[in-house]
């Protein structure tokens, strides 16, 4: 039989065939299997870079690294933040453990990254040989909390009682702390408690690290005969109500509101307890004394009870059978009790809680508990309070305000219950910064060896700042009274490290006795009296309060007025002579107010915003006049004119001396206007000389209070108000 098969021929064609099939064909493979090869490497170094960049982005840094290396992922840029590679590897290995864990060399890097179990951590490590050499320093944990997410607290009770609450931070960072003391008890709108104060500050926290918050409850109030009005939650003291003829109203003192690293009410703080305990206090906010009345509007008055917070709580003020009583505030280191307002024993209200608690006074309404920000792990920090006095010391800031809220507004007093707020603002902040927008700087009189003291402000940032002027009281006798110093304000903008030069005027000297020959005017312009007989009892003018861009008393700046930034006149003094008397000018405004007198004589002019007072002798520019035998004038832009005593016959006999004018004239500031108390007011239209009068008794005041008028010494105050 014939067999069939392939020849010799043919299976040398079938090979050859193939063989160039499989030139064709295994270069194309082979590329495949490379090139999947470089597309799987280059996803994961994408998607540990990515990573790593995400962590950057969220502000978390390299612990124990310098921050001077970093790599945007996305740019492929060098940032010289964290770098991974200078751009994206051209060549390098890639391996995954049975644990999942991928480690990536890259040839042509700095550091390389290796991305472990824990998905929330990128370890980081140097290129040695094409190895990756991990160092053991790791990116932090991811945080998935917003910038500016905030956790609130409002007053809670359970049982007709207070409770604590209690924050964990899921992110290790810095936190804003913000908590508002409660108002003490009110009996209507006529008869308000004390204003809860106001205290923030930052801090760092680690995550799931308990934080406690006690928000204080406002005090009850009562109406009747003999019934207990019970203080609020977390130290408010008792008030109480006695037995009469008509209706009683007593208030129980604010609770403070506080926030700390262990649990307790605020009394478990005590430096006297335990000192480790105490420095777990980080911040307070004090509560407001509780009213008291009998229903009489008339005496509201003179029934103030005590506002909380800042560095010294507000101390009431009452009449008691024609003698003042006071609950005094507590302060940072005295009051009632540590955390505790004073309970009455007696018809009154009861005092607000505190850092120290607030006291009592033997009758009527009871003073305010302080605020606290001494801890040291808090900074950026301070207090506001309501018509308070205040202070520039870090570890007590204090700032006064005159407005109040029902709902919690920051740096605001607030009204009802006690609130408390946590703000996240990031991983890592600039420790070096201390300043924010509404901070504010203070300056009181100061004195060097009997004479005032020029004060030197360097601004610490480019922005908006408002200049805020008081001028200084005159001296008084007995009843008869010098004039108050007037409020100037402006705002304009000022670039960092410009110097601004202060100068707080001085009050007159009050006079107790007749003769003693010349007695000295107020620093910065009030002018000086002269007593030259057993007859007369005479005083001197207050001094001026100003601002400028140059260094000097106010009367150097006649010449140079555009260096000049804003004024606030000093008041005039009063006199007392043999029955006959006068009462000084109060400052201006635009123009300073005239003296009073007792007789049908001329009376002494105030400074204007062109010439001095008129008077026994005139005013001048930045200096109150002075008398050869007589009472002194207040200083002021223009100083007032001053009077004469117990020469007959002459004009300007036995009237008070007037009070120097204020200035805002610079154009540099804008939103300005000027007050002083019962004075001649000016067309809003022209806004370099726009002045405000207020004739009620309430807006006289010792503290500096906004729109009103000054007694005692000068005071200056320059807030921020925008960052530029």
């Amino acid at each position: 039989m014939k067999k069939k098969g392939f020849t010799l021929m043919e299976l040398l064609a079938v090979i050859v065939i193939l063989a160039v099939l499989a030139l064709i064909t295994i270069p194309i493979v082979s590329n495949l299997i490379k090139n999947s090869k470089k597309e799987a490497f280059r996803i994961s170094v994408g998607q540990v870079s990515d990573n790593i960049f995400f962590h950057y982005t969220k502000d978390w840094l390299i612990e124990g690294m310098d921050e001077d290396k970093v790599f945007d992922f996305e740019t492929h840029q060098n940032l010289d933040l964290l770098t991974v590679s200078g751009s994206l590897p051209t060549s390098g290995s890639m391996s995954i453990n049975p644990q999942g864990k991928i480690s990536i060399n890259v040839s042509n890097g700095v550091y390389c990254a290796v991305k472990g179990e824990d998905q929330d951590k990128i370890q980081v490590g140097d290129v040695v040989d094409g190895v990756c050499q991990l160092t053991g320093e790791s990116i932090e944990e991811q945080c998935d909390i917003e910038l500016g997410y905030t956790w609130e607290f409002d007053y809670k009770e359970e049982n007709n009682h207070g409770v604590e609450q209690t924050f964990t931070p899921s992110c290790t960072g810095y936190y804003k702390l913000e908590v508002w003391g409660a108002q003490g008890g009110s009996s209507g709108t006529n008869y308000p408690g004390g204003y809860g104060g106001y205290s923030k500050g930052t801090v760092k926290l680690n995550k799931d690290e308990n934080v406690f918050i006690n928000v204080g409850g406002q005090g009850k109030y009562a109406g009747g005969n003999k019934l207990t009005a019970a203080g609020g939650y977390n130290g408010g003291g008792d008030g109480y109500t006695d037995a009469g003829s008509y209706t009683r109203y007593a208030g129980g003192g604010g609770g403070a509101t506080h926030i700390a690293l262990s649990s307790g009410l605020l009394t478990a703080f005590s430096p006297d307890l335990e000192e480790s305990k105490h420095s777990n206090l980080l911040i307070v906010a004090g509560g407001g004394g509780g009213t008291w009345n009998t229903g009489s509007s008339s005496n509201w008055e003179t029934r103030n009870p005590g506002h909380g917070g800042g560095f010294k709580g507000v101390t009431s003020s009452a009449v008691e059978n024609g003698n003042y009583s006071y609950g005094l505030g507590g302060t940072q280191t005295s009051g009632n009790a540590f955390g505790k307002g004073e309970n009455v024993p007696h018809p009154a209200g009861g005092a607000g809680g505190g850092y120290y608690g607030g006291q009592i006074s033997s009758s009527f309404a009871a003073g305010g508990g302080s605020g606290y920000i001494g801890n040291e792990k808090l900074f950026k920090k301070a207090m506001y309070c309501y018509e308070c006095e205040e202070n520039s010391s870090y570890a007590t800031k204090t700032i006064s305000t005159t407005v109040s809220s029902d709902i919690p507004i920051s740096r605001t007093p607030k009204k009802n219950n006690g609130y408390g707020k946590i703000t996240y603002i990031g991983s890592s902040i600039d420790m070096s910064i201390q300043y924010e927008e509404g901070d504010s700087w203070i300056f009181d009189y100061k004195e060097v060896e009997g004479n005032g003291e020029e004060q030197v402000f360097t601004i610490p940032v480019n922005g908006i700042y408002k200049l805020e002027v008081w001028g200084a009281e005159g001296g008084s006798y007995s009843t008869y009274l010098g004039g108050t110093g007037g409020y100037s304000v402006g705002q304009l903008s000022l670039n960092k490290n410009t110097n601004l030069y202060i100068n707080v005027g001085g009050s007159g000297m009050k006079i107790t006795s007749s003769g003693g020959g010349l007695i000295a005017g107020g620093y910065n312009g009030g002018g000086y009296g002269y007593s030259g007989d057993s007859y007369n009892y005479v005083s001197s003018g207050g001094g001026a309060t100003h601002i400028a861009l140059d260094s000097g008393l106010l009367s150097t700046f006649e010449n140079k007025q555009d260096k000049l930034l804003i004024v606030a006149g000093g008041g005039g003094s009063a006199f007392y002579h043999q029955s006959k008397y006068g009462n000084g000018g109060h400052a201006g405004g635009f123009i300073g107010g005239s003296g009073t007198t007792s007789t049908s004589a001329k009376v002494s002019t105030g400074g204007t915003q062109e010439s001095g007072g008129k008077g026994r002798n005139d005013g001048s520019f930045g200096q109150g006049a002075y008398s050869g035998w007589g009472n002194g004038a207040g200083g002021g832009y223009f100083g007032g004119g001053s009077s004469v005593t117990g020469v007959p016959n002459e004009d300007y006999n036995y009237t008070g001396a007037g009070g120097g004018s204020g200035y805002i004239g610079n154009n540099l500031l804008t939103d300005k206007h000027m007050y002083c108390y019962n004075c001649q007011t000016s067309p809003s239209t022209n806004v370099d000389t726009y002045t405000i009068s207020n004739g009620t008794n309430s807006c006289k005041n010792t503290n500096p209070i906004v729109d009103c008028a000054k007694q005692g010494n000068g005071y200056a105050k320059i807030t921020l108000l925008e960052i530029k």
